[in-house]
């Protein structure tokens, strides 16, 4: 059976490499993708306009909310070396959606910022402004992590999705009070728009209600507290310190009812 793939058009292609100087996006690569080969007539290329999210069902990082359409546009494409493509596509876990994003923001920042000026050729202080705009990147992808109540056929099933643009690590819930007693979670690492099938039970939840820890890539730490309220749930995210206190911030969502 053959599965259609939404590949980028040529368009699309020239775009991507054009944006950001014809070098791989990996901030740990940045290697010139395109040359000249010996014919004068010809050129040698190396790039790969690489999807952010899989071109068809299965594939790396596949989001089916996506049209066609989008799964095809340059918003959805990353500008790789063949090696870095390879990479990313065989490890999700350490190369989820929001790090593509971040990779993609931090090349087309750095060239644009050359576009007609001599480049500087200091490896190390390059390499402390991207690590600097890579931080600040990261820092702007926050998850969010709610819970979701799904009821089929009398089956009620029980999910957490991340709602945010930054990936989850370190994943665990447990009810409240029952800090030693930690709820199964079917992933502990969560990118945007995923999801992780979690045991709760119903009936310890509107007794003792739910607390889902996780951190951040920049090292920031998150709580979502849930409690079943009758046949409703209710539920808020907020930024924590190291130890679980609450940061004088705003919520990340404000309270909401499922």
């Amino acid at each position: 059976m053959t599965i259609l793939r939404d590949d980028f058009n040529e368009v699309a292609k020239r775009t991507l490499a054009a944006r950001v100087g014809n070098t791989c996006s990996n901030p740990d690569c940045r290697a010139v993708t395109s040359g000249p080969q010996d014919d004068p007539l010809k050129a040698l290329n190396v790039g790969v306009a690489a999807h952010i999210t899989g071109a068809a069902p299965g594939g790396p990082r596949y989001n089916a909310a996506l049209t066609a359409d989008q799964r095809s546009h340059p918003d959805n494409g990353i500008w790789l070396c063949q090696i870095c493509a390879k990479l990313v596509d065989n490890d999700t876990l350490q190369f989820p959606e929001d790090v593509l994003r971040a990779w993609k923001t931090l090349a087309e920042y750095r060239a644009r910022s050359v576009i007609g000026k001599a480049v500087d050729q200091g490896a190390m202080g390059e390499r402390e402004r991207s690590e600097l705009i890579r931080q600040q990147t990261l820092a702007l992808l926050t998850p969010v992590l709610v819970l979701i109540k799904r009821e089929a056929l009398a089956v009620v099933e029980y999910s957490v999705e991340n709602h945010g643009a930054g990936v989850a690590l370190a994943v665990k819930a447990n009810y409240r009070g029952r800090n030693l007693e930690h709820i199964f979670i079917s992933h502990n690492i969560l990118g945007p728009n995923r999801s992780a099938v979690i045991a709760l039970c119903w009936e310890t939840l509107q007794a003792d209600g739910m607390h889902l820890r996780y951190e951040s890539r920049d090292g920031r730490f998150f709580v979502t507290t849930a409690f079943a309220k009758g046949l409703e749930l209710h539920q808020t995210a907020f930024e924590v310190d190291a130890k679980g206190g609450y940061l004088s911030q705003p919520r990340l969502v404000p309270e909401r009812t499922d």
